[in-house]
């Protein structure tokens, strides 16, 4: 074994003993993985323009905490990260966010929210990624790639995929890592 960091199988190590450790620094409440993805078509804009990665990531976040504060009124918890890559190595920008299912009320209380609608986020997370993409692309970019945009919405009528499924373990976080 070659014992890297970013080596697949030798990354797992890291990987099991970082998520160890961070979860000692959560809410020991359920939490919950969500994907936010978009289609191939765009792939192409975030490899040429790599800057907007972060703005895929904060837009993901803000998208979650919008959600939670206007139809839970919390304030949930939220680590996240952005992958370049695909599970076959290909570059397929994601975000990938560890949340709390349910967050801090107004008055300071844990309310747990386990009901999630991904099938309505779907939608609005596409209309929230290509209005970044308009407003952050200009000039020749923004030529460039209207077709691209336009395209990636007309072929996606059900929206961008956003995924998280049930924490089937029980427990807080610990007992879930």
């Amino acid at each position: 074994r070659c014992k890297g960091k970013f080596c697949s199988v030798c990354a797992t190590g890291y990987m099991q003993e970082w998520s160890k450790n961070t979860a000692e620094n959560l809410y020991n409440m359920p939490h919950r993985h969500i994907m936010f993805t978009m289609p191939e078509e765009l792939w192409e804009i975030f490899l040429k323009r790599r800057d907007l990665l972060k703005n895929l990531m904060d837009l993901a976040a803000e998208f979650l905490q919008a959600w939670f504060r206007k139809h839970e009124k919390v304030e949930i918890g939220i680590m996240l990260g952005i992958h370049t890559f695909g599970a076959t190595m290909n570059f397929n920008p994601h975000a990938h966010l560890l949340i709390t299912e349910g967050g801090l009320t107004k008055d300071g209380k844990m309310k747990h929210v386990g009901f999630i609608p991904y099938e309505m986020m779907r939608k609005k997370w596409q209309k929230e990624v290509i209005k970044m993409l308009r407003k952050e692309l200009s000039g020749r970019d923004k030529e460039k790639y209207r077709k691209i945009i336009e395209k990636a919405y007309t072929d996606n009528p059900e929206g961008f995929v956003v995924y998280g499924p049930r924490n089937r373990r029980k427990g807080g976080i610990k007992q879930q890592v």
